[in-house]
């Protein structure tokens, strides 16, 4: 609600090696890094959804009109879910046992539920943990109201970790131990203050930090950064089965699949969730500021197929992902961010180049994954995991026998491409349908052209392609299909 403002006097007379005391108020205004969104990250399964937005309820105009943070917990988030900020973003500070404002901690919040508790911690930049209060400090009473809560939090000023402080974690709507949340919590949070010694002044907007800020228009890419940005998908991955046997993990392509599947089983910092790019009901994983994301579903043997296949979708800022294949009988001992866990890896270095701003088809060999290690059988695969940054769009993850798409499992539709086959070009005709996106993939699902039409008529060029067979991926305003096309 305020900005952020720093009322330092110089100590170095009295703590040699401390830095200036300065009293934090975290407002979450634009011109400060706590106002950005992107410095906040929450937690855990499901996890809570975080916005800054303008103060909502200004009690009949005594509160001023500024920013606050907008935390909404599902009734089924953990009991501890919250919000943190990404380490560095407000500086390092340590806190002084000698300086009564370095031993207390408040915050305004506001709260859709009549009575609660929050609970807050600090963190510091190797993640060592100061503090963690979660007891009755934190009660409030009161629904749709601002009011201040305070914590005592000498301890922390006494403990081993109070050095490079970095980070503020708030337990939205503390729930371990006591009664089940009733429904979902919309918490606002504002003017989080404390006292300390800054240690580090937050960093500036750069195009090198992971983190969208300044006037980038994506995460280190637009406005002044040198690279443009990728945009975000706008349709889904084609539904390709492969030309062999299949058991779809996560799929919309109809046949046999896993059963009890959970999206987001377990995961890290970031926000992870399903999208319908095309609002036709096909669903996509996107998973936002990667930290390590995981699925599950009732373990199956999959030593029946010879590939696991999936469909990716990467940002700019995305330099990396690992895909994981977790099997029962391993994860007991070998788990968890092992370096023994079997892996896939897209990017520099990886086991396959990876692709930005577009969808890439991958089929990977499951000998792979026995290969990395040996306690790994494919009898009894429980989980898929992802890791690495960025951003990445999922879609179509299935075991198979064979590693080539098919048209087997797509729906009939009303597009003709003539001649076909053709030497040169295809003309795609739509009746009276508007066109508005063709995409050409191979057999294997790579990505050749793509054409932004709004027609109802369009002319495929055939140059720069071998001869073979090719997928035509005809987008409208109603929804999508697909069509084979031959070049000889």
């Amino acid at each position: 609600m305020s900005k952020i403002t720093f009322f330092s006097i110089c100590l170095c007379c009295f703590f040699i090696g401390y830095g200036q005391q300065t009293q934090y108020n975290i407002g979450f205004e634009p011109t400060d890094n706590d106002g950005t969104i992107n410095y906040w990250s929450t937690f855990e399964s499901p996890n809570p959804t975080a916005r800054i937005i303008d103060n909502p309820d200004t009690d009949n105009g005594t509160v001023p009109v500024t920013k606050v943070l907008e935390l909404v917990v599902n009734q089924n988030s953990a009991c501890y879910a919250g919000a943190i900020n990404v380490h560095g973003a407000l500086g390092t500070w340590q806190l002084d046992p000698n300086v009564a404002s370095n031993l207390t901690l408040s915050v305004s919040i506001n709260s859709s539920i009549p009575i609660g508790r929050v609970g807050v911690k600090m963190v510091n930049a190797t993640n060592g943990t100061l503090f963690e209060i979660s007891d009755a400090q934190g009660n409030y009473v009161g629904a749709n109201q601002w009011q201040t809560l305070t914590w005592n939090i000498t301890a922390g000023a006494n403990s081993g970790d109070n050095i490079n402080v970095d980070q503020i974690v708030f337990f939205a709507d503390w729930r371990c131990g006591g009664a089940t949340r009733p429904s979902d919590v919309t918490l606002l949070v504002d003017n989080i203050s404390w006292g300390a010694n800054r240690l580090s002044s937050p960093p500036a907007p750069s195009c090198t930090n992971g983190v969208q800020d300044g006037n980038e228009t994506g995460v280190d890419c637009g406005g002044s950064c040198p690279n443009s940005c990728i945009p975000d998908p706008t349709s889904s991955a084609p539904q390709f089965s492969s030309t062999g046997t299949d058991l779809y993990v996560y799929s919309d392509i109809v046949g046999p699949s896993v059963t009890n599947f959970i999206f987001n089983s377990f995961g890290g910092a970031g926000t992870y969730n399903e999208i319908d790019l095309e609002s036709n009901g096909n669903m996509s994983g996107k998973l936002f500021e990667l930290d390590f994301f995981g699925s599950q579903w009732d373990p199956v043997d999959a030593s029946a197929y010879t590939y696991v296949h999936l469909d990716y979708y990467a940002l700019a800022a995305t330099t990396n992902f690992e895909f994981f294949l977790i099997d029962d009988s391993l994860s007991a001992s070998v788990c968890c961010g092992n370096p023994a866990e079997p892996k896939y890896s897209f990017g520099p270095n990886g086991d396959e180049p990876l692709v930005n701003g577009q969808w890439k088809s991958a089929f990977i060999p499951l000998s792979h994954f026995s290969n990395f290690n040996g306690g790994w059988d494919g009898t009894d695969l429980k989980q898929t995991k992802f890791t690495g940054n960025g951003t990445v769009y999922f879609d179509n993850i299935y075991f198979s026998t064979f590693n080539t798409l098919s048209l087997a499992q797509l729906a009939p539709n009303s597009f003709k491409a003539y001649p076909n086959p053709t030497s040169d070009s295809w003309e795609l005709n739509g009746g009276d349908t508007l066109i508005t996106k063709v995409e050409i993939y191979d057999v294997l699902g790579k990505q050749m052209q793509t054409i932004d039409a709004h027609s109802s008529t369009v002319t495929i060029t055939s140059a720069g392609l071998k001869a073979g067979v090719y997928f035509a991926k005809v987008s409208t305003k109603q929804g999508s299909s697909t069509l084979r096309l031959v070049k000889k």
